[in-house]
């Protein structure tokens, strides 16, 4: 593991330098070192899903772009916010003692790297159409040695199907590569939504009529490539589509997706790596496959 940047100077040239190595932005680098941040201050029981989700299985190069953390817990009363911002507060990561606190007393301990404030914001209630959506939203901020340096959106959700949908994951080889380049500490294993649990609810929101999401398609491809158990799968499709009271399983034939074409490819195009991406080229050709999956489960 490399020498920890020493203040947020030297942070942003880190940002910029794994950016060049990993051939991408440094937004999705500064964003998916915040994103891993705060996954090991997030309270127990919270469960990461969502787009992180996908990443922490899965690694940063190959899947889409995502600007928030969504999470689901059991528990989203008062008791889970004071936890989470207490553990904001404690931080995460380390950083040697500045020159001035190691010239006074050569055994200083190490520093604090990076902590965190909470804002809470009223929450989203879409009603009983789509309880999915139900959101309890909050702004992390996130300060590097006691300076601002990144902050990110963070959605929390009702498990809908039970906490037994996510279990504890060493995050991808390809994220431990890229937390080493930083040198604030390693990885500990993350709470993270099932990968059947997800794929139920990524199917879902494809098939749901009052959304057009054209970018599940694409993420159902980079999770079937995980290798889902097909039986639990199964129970996963069924509970969520019976909690989410929109459409009936199994969702065939699968609606219309015309117009969907140029959404799909883009989305297809961030999961393209030295030419070559898993997911297929065309949307009629992802539909049809999508419709086999689905007689498969």
């Amino acid at each position: 593991m490399n020498t920890p940047p020493l203040n947020t100077a030297q942070l942003n040239d880190r940002v910029r330098t794994v950016a060049r190595m990993h051939q991408t932005s440094e937004a999705r680098v500064r964003r998916m070192l915040a994103a891993m941040i705060i996954s090991q201050m997030l309270p127990s029981g919270v469960a990461v899903k969502g787009g992180m989700g996908i990443k922490l299985r899965m690694g940063e190069a190959g899947t889409r772009a995502t600007a928030d953390l969504d999470v689901f817990s059991a528990d989203r009363s008062d008791l889970l916010t004071e936890d989470f911002a207490t553990r904001l507060r404690e931080g995460w990561g380390s950083v040697p003692a500045s020159k001035g606190a190691k010239k006074k007393n050569p055994e200083a301990p190490d520093r604090v790297a990076f902590t965190g404030s909470l804002k809470r914001f009223p929450v989203h209630d879409p009603g009983l159409e789509k309880p999915q959506y139900l959101m309890h939203p909050f702004k992390v901020t996130l300060e590097f040695l006691g300076k601002p340096w990144s902050s990110l959106d963070v959605e929390v959700a009702d498990p809908e199907v039970g906490e037994a949908a996510s279990h504890s994951r060493t995050v991808d080889a390809e994220l431990i590569e890229l937390n080493g380049h930083f040198g604030f500490g390693d990885l500990q294993p993350v709470l993270l939504i099932d990968l059947e649990f997800q794929i139920a609810q990524k199917i879902h929101a494809l098939t749901f009529l009052g959304d057009e999401r054209p970018q599940d398609l694409v993420d159902l491809q980079l999770l079937w490539s995980a290798g889902p158990n097909v039986s639990k799968l199964r129970t996963y499709c069924e509970r969520t589509f019976a909690f989410r009271r929109a459409q009936s399983w199994p969702p065939v034939p699968l609606r219309p997706m015309d117009g969907w074409e140029d959404r799909y490819r883009l989305a297809r195009d961030e999961t393209v790596v030295d030419g070559q991406s898993p997911v297929l080229e065309e949307i009629g050709a992802a539909r049809d496959w999508l419709t086999g999956k689905i007689s498969e489960i």
